[in-house]
């Protein structure tokens, strides 16, 4: 199967996921300004068990099983002590430099 190459719209991708994350990284950083870090994590988290429920519910439950749950678990465990590590440095660091490092990653 050949694939069409179509860098204009790989660059127009990319452009739209940078500001999709400028976007959540203001925002953030606005309401990190009145709210705890722990009530965001907690907001963050239950909104994403939400969806993720609704489309393991309509999806094949084959799909997401999985031969390693002690990895999925380290993964889940990592991934909320970054998020946390990110709320709290939004709220120290301009969102410029904040999406900047985050980018590097």
């Amino acid at each position: 199967m050949t694939q069409r190459r179509r860098p204009g719209l790989a660059v127009g991708l990319v452009l739209v996921a940078v500001a999709c994350f400028v976007s959540m990284d203001t925002v953030a950083k606005s309401i990190g300004k009145g709210v705890p870090v722990l009530a965001m994590l907690w907001v963050r988290y239950a909104l994403q068990a939400a969806a993720m429920g609704t489309w393991i519910a309509l999806a094949r439950r084959a799909a997401f099983r999985t031969a390693h749950p002690r990895f999925q678990a380290m993964r889940g465990v990592t991934l909320l002590g970054s998020s946390a590590a990110a709320f709290v440095a939004l709220q120290t660091l301009p969102v410029a430099e904040f999406t900047a490092t985050n980018m590097l990653r």
